[in-house]
């Protein structure tokens, strides 16, 4: 089933200019409100870390966006680069870091 999906895309390619002023845009709209939202449902003595960085990962060939730790066990959220061709929509990418962000507020891993 989703194999065909991925064949029978209708998505179009973003421009790398759109994408990358996207990423941009989008990153600094939404990051103020999840940091924000992360201390609002972080418990205060655990000083969870609310401020992550949101990267671009240039190795990973597949759309994806993702939260998890580095080598240091601090926790970042990233979007591959076929990722951020494939949106379409401010709106869309603002729903995909708000669902990652999402993941470390929760606490999933």
């Amino acid at each position: 089933m989703f194999a065909e999906e991925r064949r029978v895309s209708t998505r179009r390619a973003t421009s790398s200019n759109v994408a990358a002023a996207r990423f941009k845009r989008v990153v600094s709209r939404v990051k103020p409100v999840a940091i924000s939202l992360c201390r609002t449902h972080s418990d205060a003595e655990a000083e969870k870390a609310c401020d992550l960085p949101v990267l671009v990962d240039t190795d990973m060939p597949v759309a994806n966006a993702y939260q998890t730790r580095d080598a240091q066990d601090r926790p970042f959220v990233a979007f591959t680069i076929p990722m951020l061709m494939q949106i379409e929509s401010d709106d869309e990418m603002a729903f995909i870091l708000g669902h990652e962000y999402g993941h470390h507020i929760a606490d999933h891993i």
